[in-house]
C-alpha cells in the first residue's frame, strides 16, 4: 500500500511534475522493498533524503547474525541523472496509469524481482541466525565534498557515522546487480552474499 502521496492515475504532467511523481514513486518502491527485506527504520530517511531533497544515492541493508557478523548486503542505488533525464524525455505522459496506489507499487512494477528478494531474505534467515537488519546510506557527491556540508546533511537526515562491523567475505560467493524494471532502470539493486 502506498505510504507516499501520489497523484491520481490520469493526471497529465509537465516535466517538473513528472519528475516529482517519479521521485515519489521511487521513494515508495524503495520503501516497499526495504520493508519486504526486513528493514523497519528507513521511512524517515527515505522521505527526507529522496522526496524532500535528493540526498541519498544508495541505501544498504546489512544482515547481521547473532555473532555480529554481516552475512549479506542488499544495496539500492539511485541514478538521479537518469531519473531526471527520463522525467524530461517523457514529458506529458501518464507514468502511473494502471497502477493501484492502494497496493504495493514495487510488487506491481516488478513482481519477479520482489519475489526473488523475498526468497533471498527467507533463505538467508534460514541459513544464518540473522538477528538484525541495519540500514546505512550513501549520499550524492555534492554532500560529501565539504566537511561542514556533510555533517549538516547527516544532522538533517538524523544519521550518524557507523562503526564498521566484521563481514564474513569468505562466505560471500556472489554479487548480483539488477535493474528494477518498473522505473526505467534508474533504481539498481545489488545483492552480495
Amino acid at each position: 500500500m502506498s505510504d507516499i502521496d501520489l497523484l491520481p492515475p490520469n493526471v497529465k504532467m509537465d516535466s517538473d511534475l513528472n519528475l516529482k511523481i517519479r521521485v515519489r514513486m521511487l521513494a515508495q518502491v524503495i520503501l516497499d522493498l526495504v520493508e519486504e527485506c526486513g528493514a523497519t527504520d528507513c521511512k524517515d530517511s527515505i522521505k527526507k533524503g529522496i522526496i524532500d531533497r535528493a540526498i541519498i544515492n544508495g541505501l544498504t541493508l546489512s544482515y547481521i547474525d547473532s555473532k555480529k557478523i554481516i552475512r549479506a548486503e542488499i544495496t539500492f542505488q539511485i541514478d538521479w541523472d537518469k531519473l531526471e533525464l527520463k522525467a524530461k524525455a517523457n514529458d506529458k505522459i501518464t507514468i502511473i496509469d494502471g497502477l493501484d496506489i492502494n497496493k504495493f507499487l514495487a510488487q506491481q512494477l516488478d513482481p519477479r524481482l520482489c519475489a526473488e528478494l523475498s526468497r533471498f531474505v527467507a533463505r538467508l534467515n534460514e541459513k544464518y541466525d540473522i538477528v538484525t537488519v541495519e540500514s546505512s546510506y550513501s549520499y550524492q557527491q555534492q554532500f560529501l565534498e565539504d566537511k561542514d556540508i556533510f555533517y549538516e546533511t547527516m544532522k538533517y537526515m538524523n544519521h550518524c557515522l557507523q562503526k564498521s562491523k566484521e563481514s564474513d567475505l569468505s562466505d560471500m560467493n556472489y554479487e548480483l546487480k539488477v535493474a528494477f524494471n518498473g522505473l526505467d532502470n534508474y533504481l539498481n539493486i545489488i545483492i552480495k552474499k
